[in-house]
């Protein structure tokens, strides 16, 4: 009965920083996804170009740039790209290991 017990409550405190990972990393890709595309408004802006020139560029309506600009937008990655390149800029992918589990260890 003592090891049934032992193993639920290990079970239970496993499943519980499991969740606090998942918790966690999804945080951590909505900041990184929101942050990305605030880093390419600002190249747009630093480059100069209104939403104007780059809808003109890229063939789409004005509106369609505001869209994609949003920050709750989920622009497809070669709209990404070609918005990358109307405004002179390069988009490099970076994927590496979430630690937050680390994190989620730490608080269990």
């Amino acid at each position: 009965m003592a090891v049934d017990l032992l193993n639920l409550v290990s079970g239970l405190l496993g499943w519980r920083r499991a969740q606090a990972a998942g918790r966690a990393l999804s945080a951590q890709l909505a900041a990184n996804r929101n942050a990305f595309k605030a880093d390419l408004v600002r190249a747009r802006e630093d480059a100069g170009l209104s939403r104007e020139d780059v809808a003109e560029r890229l063939g789409v309506s004005v509106e369609h740039i505001a869209r994609f600009e949003d920050p709750k937008a989920n622009p497809r990655l070669q709209m990404i790209c070609s918005y990358a390149h109307a405004i002179g800029a390069i988009v490099a992918f970076d994927v590496r290991p979430f630690e937050g589990d680390k994190v989620a260890k730490q608080a269990g």
